[in-house]
């Protein structure tokens, strides 16, 4: 059971960890649409 456990925990932290490895790879290719959706949320916030 404990083992189990563990092994779950282990699969969801690859999981996330893939997820990240994505999102980092898609920041890489599409760096231009990234940094203009930050200025959006940056003077969005400033605005408010």
């Amino acid at each position: 059971m404990c083992l189990f456990a563990l092994t779950l925990k282990y699969l969801e932290a690859e999981q996330t960890m893939i997820g990240i490895k994505q999102v980092c790879q898609w920041g890489k290719e599409n760096h231009l649409a990234f940094i203009h959706l930050w200025r959006v949320i940056f003077y969005f916030f400033c605005k408010h």
